[in-house]
């Protein structure tokens, strides 16, 4: 196992409860962590979602992606 660079899965589910336009919004989400030294990592990652589990996997029906860049630094 490399000690500069982590793999993160995410998978779940969000709920809006606002009155006027409730939803379910169900995603994945795969990630890249590099360990630049002990104090900064960068991370990039890919969201997909859906309206639907399937939608989400599939990409088809009503879905949404990004894509995200971060880093961390650890003082």
């Amino acid at each position: 196992m490399s000690t500069w660079l982590k793999l993160a899965l995410d998978i779940g589910s969000s709920i809006d409860t606002s009155p006027n336009s409730g939803a379910v919004n169900d995603y994945g989400m795969v990630a890249a962590i590099f360990s630049i030294n002990k104090n900064i990592d960068i991370g990039l990652s890919y969201l997909q979602s859906g309206t639907t589990p399937s939608n989400a996997v599939s990409g088809k029906g009503i879905t949404s992606d990004r894509s995200e860049i971060g880093v961390t630094w650890r003082f």
